[in-house]
């Protein structure tokens, strides 16, 4: 996989079965400086109820070698990811403490398909005071 233009690109929309190979999210988050909006859709999630989200740990996590996507002010991501423990958990920590990931974000939202609109509701409502509009 190649992202051309890594300065230039400000919104990333990913669709896929599968998880990412390591180190993917690591090239997305650390060398798109530009990056402004996220949008992951996982359509089957792997390791079960107990498995931690790539995507959750590299962007909860600082990196030595700068920020990850500084800009990053709009993520949306699949209902399943933000319903397992311990991504959400670890998610919202990451949200609270704003260190160096998550700073400007002002929207998080979900893609993909979800089961019913109180899933929706239920599952958002946890990042409602984190962040400025929680999408639907």
């Amino acid at each position: 996989m190649e992202v051309v233009g890594r300065d230039t690109v400000t919104s990333l929309d990913i669709q896929t079965r599968t998880s990412f190979p390591d180190g993917v999210w690591e090239v997305f988050s650390y060398e798109l400086p530009q990056l402004e909006r996220i949008r992951y859709d996982l359509r089957e999630v792997e390791g079960g109820a107990h498995s931690l989200d790539p995507f959750v740990l590299v962007f909860s996590r600082p990196f030595e070698g700068g920020l990850v996507c500084p800009q990053l002010q709009h993520m949306e991501l699949p209902w399943r990811v933000l319903t397992q423990d311990p991504s959400a958990t670890v998610l919202k920590r990451a949200l609270t403490e704003r260190g160096a990931c998550g700073r400007r974000l002002k929207r998080i939202g979900l893609s993909g398909d979800v089961e019913s609109e109180r899933d929706k509701t239920v599952t958002l409502e946890p990042f409602r005071d984190l962040v400025g509009e929680v999408r639907y």
